[in-house]
């Protein structure tokens, strides 16, 4: 009889809105975005496994608060999290359940964390702050606390690889999604991490 799998999802939102082409401050780029991210997670889990069942539950990393004040990202993330629908792709299925970062996955009293959002006083430019932190945080402690039984990183971002290989060291099933062509020659990825490919 085939197994149902919990399967957690830690996406850097900036990296999935340049896979999907799409960086649109609206509920359908939003919408947009999942549907790129379901197809290529369901297309990796399926090249792996096509027999037992997955339920997918997301964790979403991105600069949400400048000082306490949402960002409109997170403004407009909110409204697509309220019609969102699950969706099911083969045999894995996709919850509406969206873990936006702020609060730890520790539970940490002294979340949320806010100001992730912040305005570079030299160049004045938007820059997130503790967000990748955030990740590799919630990442090793929900792997400490078998928390499911795949955990799956999209990024493009080398900083997330020794979180990662720490995840594996505590035999956890992780895999890291990327949108890369060609990752970093000297570390050693094979089996770790894969190219988004999309249905």
């Amino acid at each position: 009889m085939p197994t149902m799998h919990r399967v957690t999802v830690f996406v850097d939102w900036d990296t999935a809105r340049r896979l999907a082409s799409n960086r649109e401050q609206s509920v359908r780029g939003v919408e947009q975005v999942f549907e790129r991210l379901q197809s290529a997670i369901s297309t990796s889990v399926c090249a792996k496994d096509r027999r037992d069942g997955y339920r997918v539950y997301w964790r979403i990393y991105h600069g949400w608060h400048q000082g306490k004040t949402k960002t409109q990202d997170r403004l407009v993330f909110e409204q697509y999290a309220r019609i969102a629908t699950a969706r099911t792709i083969k045999n894995i299925s996709f919850s509406t359940d969206f873990e936006l970062s702020g609060s730890l996955a520790c539970n940490s009293r002294r979340t949320p964390i806010f100001d992730t959002c912040r305005f570079d006083r030299q160049s004045g430019e938007k820059k997130q702050k503790m967000v990748d932190a955030m990740l590799v945080c919630d990442l090793l402690h929900l792997v400490r606390s078998k928390d499911s039984s795949l955990f799956i990183v999209v990024a493009d971002d080398d900083d997330f690889v020794p979180a990662i290989f720490t995840a594996e060291a505590w035999n956890a099933n992780v895999m890291l999604l990327h949108g890369r062509a060609q990752t970093n020659s000297h570390l050693s990825l094979h089996g770790i991490s894969e190219r988004m490919t999309f249905q």
